[in-house]
């Protein structure tokens, strides 16, 4: 890992290689902005607060764009300059957290179970 004269953070990984949960999550934490191609890392900027430019023309997480901190820019070379520019002004929506995105989908799903199974209302 290294930085940019500008403050940008690099990560120095071969294209096939995954960036692991825990160092991602630490990287995410400190960073401002995050750019990425998945969509796994656009719940995490979502969770944390953290703008995120995707470079893809579709999520399996529309949530994180509707209400999170994520923006398709799709695969246009051309739209990353403008987004980008964006994001060093500030001016990039602030998000928020999902409706039930709150860690207790463990709580509600043995809710769910007791009062399905077990007649707990």
């Amino acid at each position: 890992m290294s930085k940019t004269p500008e403050g940008w953070l690099v990560l120095k990984c071969s294209r096939n290689k995954l960036l692991s949960f825990a160092l991602s999550g630490s990287v995410f934490g400190q960073r401002l902005h995050v750019i990425t191609d998945s969509g796994g890392i656009t719940e995490e900027t979502t969770v944390i607060g953290v703008p995120c430019l995707t470079l893809r023309d579709s999520t399996e997480r529309p949530e994180t764009v509707s209400v999170g901190t994520n923006e398709l820019i799709g695969t246009d070379p051309a739209k990353l300059r403008p987004a980008l520019a964006r994001l060093m002004t500030e001016q990039w929506k602030k998000g928020g957290i999902p409706e039930k995105w709150d860690g207790k989908a463990a709580v509600r799903i043995v809710a769910e179970l007791e009062r399905l199974l077990c007649g707990v209302s």
